[in-house]
């Protein structure tokens, strides 16, 4: 008997270590952006994330996939937190207090086309990004076409089967030169910026990450650490704190 329970004593605590090792990672799923979130796991938000968690005692396991499919990863609770989301914009998941940056929301059309305000896309032919849920941000009548590459986005504006493409500035000028394209071909005009959230999974883990996300935040932006790494990353356009 007592050998017995010496065995599930041994098994028990090797378990608890085992799992408590496991909440030291943080598990983030998030689509590519370049400059931001590099499949090499270099970028300023992931730099960000490591001034966070690392300090904390945490490592980051990153997995880039498509954005649609990483906000699902979140709400079935399979990976710890996705980045990029705008306030609001899904449900089933933790929204923190603070946002890491902003996004340029963006619109793009063919050089000698017309766009005042965001009425000019009444009744229009918009594109962006499937999972990019811009409609709930832009209180207008579209014929609304979700695309699942940006390079798509430019080729249909070039072949006016689109008026406009919507989506941050720096996506859709690396999308041009991928196709070897003319920026000046296009015009653009700023629509807003949204702030982007890390939004983590509904589970007591999350609301682990979450608070300690927002403690070490405010850290971070009172000393001027954000602004900085916005400032290394030659994208202090997008800081808005």
């Amino acid at each position: 008997m007592k050998r017995f329970l010496f065995t599930f004593l041994f098994v028990f605590f090797c378990t608890t270590i085992a799992l408590c090792a496991e909440d030291k990672t943080v598990k983030i799923v998030t689509e590519e952006w370049e400059d931001f979130t590099n499949a090499d796991g270099t970028g300023i938000y992931f730099d960000i994330f490591r001034e966070v968690f690392e300090k904390n005692g945490y490592t980051l396991d990153i997995s880039i996939m498509k954005y649609i499919q990483a906000k699902k990863r979140i709400q079935s609770g399979e990976s710890d937190v996705v980045l990029g989301v705008y306030e609001g914009e899904e449900t089933g998941m933790i929204f923190p207090k603070y946002h890491f940056s902003a996004d340029d929301v963006t619109v793009w059309y063919l050089k000698g086309g017309s766009y005042k305000n965001e009425k000019s896309l009444e009744n229009k032919k918009v594109g962006w990004i499937r999972g990019y849920d811009y409609e709930k941000y832009i209180n207008i009548n579209m014929n609304i076409q979700k695309l699942d590459t940006r390079e798509s986005g430019v080729n249909m504006l070039l072949k006016k089967r689109l008026d406009y493409f919507i989506d941050n500035i720096y996506d859709v000028e690396l999308a041009i030169e991928n196709l070897g394209l003319d920026s000046k071909n296009f015009e653009t005009k700023l629509i807003k910026f949204l702030n982007l959230y890390p939004c983590f999974a509904n589970n007591d883990k999350g609301a682990t990450l979450s608070k300690i996300w927002d403690r070490e935040m405010s850290k971070l932006v009172k000393s001027g650490k954000i602004k900085e790494l916005h400032k290394e990353y030659d994208v202090l356009y997008n800081y808005n704190f």
